[in-house]
């Protein structure tokens, strides 16, 4: 069950992550500049549309976070939140709705990293080879901008 509920949880966030920012606001914001957009372009439409994804994916990052940490604590300290569902509705009982919000900022520059080093280095010809390497290279970048963010905020939650 356990499973089920991280795997469900991470489902939201990932379509969250990729409906939301990465192939809605960053598409129509990219159309909507005439002409060939430059690299720092590409990057500030990136940075602003990932942290839009970053706030609205606060809520299950959070809940993620402490549901993968359970184990960790102590059985008197554990939440057990029985699913993403449960874990909200829990931290905005027990804990507020301020609460739902914090690990914002963490959360939020974790996708604008993400979202830059993901959306912004694409610019390579359009062939298996090329969406191979420039796949593996933006995953690389933004596992690279993002691995301080992901460790602060795993820490601070």
């Amino acid at each position: 069950m356990r499973h089920s509920s991280f795997r469900r949880i991470e489902k939201v966030y990932e379509t969250n992550d990729l409906l939301y920012h990465k192939f809605g606001i960053y598409e129509v914001a990219k159309q909507s500049i005439q002409g060939e957009s430059s690299f720092l372009t590409k990057v500030g439409i990136a940075g602003l549309t990932g942290a839009a994804g970053g706030f609205v994916g606060t809520l299950a990052d959070m809940v993620n976070v402490r549901m993968q940490n359970d184990i960790k604590l102590p059985l008197e300290k554990r939440r057990n939140y029985k699913n993403a569902i449960d874990g909200i509705w829990r931290v905005y009982k027990e804990e507020g709705l301020l609460r739902l919000w914090s690990g914002t900022s963490t959360a939020t520059s974790r996708a604008i990293f993400m979202t830059i080093g993901q959306l912004s280095t694409k610019y390579f010809e359009d062939n298996i080879l090329t969406h191979f390497v420039s796949s593996l290279t933006a995953g690389a970048i933004a596992t690279t901008l993002t691995q301080p963010s992901d460790v602060f905020g795993s820490v601070s939650t």
